[in-house]
């Protein structure tokens, strides 16, 4: 699978490469903007992580899973993002 497919698939998720972080809508549409028209990105391997996300990497030469290309996170919930008045008491 190739990393484009794989995103595609969580439009309202996060995504984190290389210490930044996207929606992956924004991602997608940078991605796009940029790539040559069949450029769907790196073969990857995804893995679901213990928290529910899910870690990106590519594969390497033999298909053996290689750097990690990055990391997907499901979109916070309103009642788990404190607020200023949550910390206030």
């Amino acid at each position: 699978m190739r990393l484009l497919d794989v995103l595609e698939q969580y439009p309202g998720w996060r995504f984190e490469e290389g210490g930044e972080e996207w929606s992956v809508a924004d991602y997608l549409e940078e991605w796009l903007n940029g790539a040559e028209e069949e450029d769907r990105g790196p073969e990857v391997i995804c893995r679901e992580l213990a928290d529910g996300g899910i870690s990106i990497r590519s594969r390497d030469g033999r298909g053996e899973p290689g750097e990690l290309g990055g990391v997907l996170s499901a979109p916070r919930s309103p009642s788990s993002v404190s607020t200023v008045e949550d910390r206030r008491g």
